[in-house]
């Protein structure tokens, strides 16, 4: 994991969300998961979206998988952003997880949708963020 940078935001973490940002602590990524209606949730929620149960489980799922759509930001409009521009805001589908797109931030320059990424963690004050970068190593699933 790579030391935090200061013009990250720290997201709030609640007791709905512990597990998510526990795993990424250890590098991991975790989403929660209904055994009832076979389906993934993210966000997290108090109960699953497709059947009502209130018995989400988290499940460990893979840290690659491909750009569905990216955004490329290549103004400093927004104050304290200024050096992560060009900030590269990106819908990444993971691998094995299907109707769940995560937001996060691609690191690198020129990444496209399609392109397959693997998640790299940065700490924003306690808390380490999933952030995607470049992988042509990664082998889609």
């Amino acid at each position: 994991m790579r030391p935090g940078m200061a013009h990250r935001s720290t997201p709030v973490v609640t007791e709905l969300t512990a597990p998510f940002w526990r795993a990424t602590e250890q590098g991991r990524i975790e989403l929660q998961y209904c055994a009832l209606c076979n389906r993934f949730i993210f966000p997290p929620f108090p109960e699953c979206l497709g059947c009502d149960s209130s018995r989400p489980e988290w499940r460990e799922v893979a840290a690659s998988g491909s750009i569905n759509t990216i955004s490329v930001v290549e103004s400093d409009i927004l104050p304290g952003l200024e050096e992560l521009i060009p900030l590269q805001v990106a819908l990444v589908a993971l691998d094995g997880v299907p109707g769940v797109l995560i937001p996060s931030n691609v690191l690198g320059a020129g990444a496209r949708s399609g392109d397959r990424v693997r998640a790299t963690f940065e700490y924003a004050g306690t808390v380490a963020l999933p952030l995607f970068a470049l992988d042509a190593t990664a082998v889609e699933q």
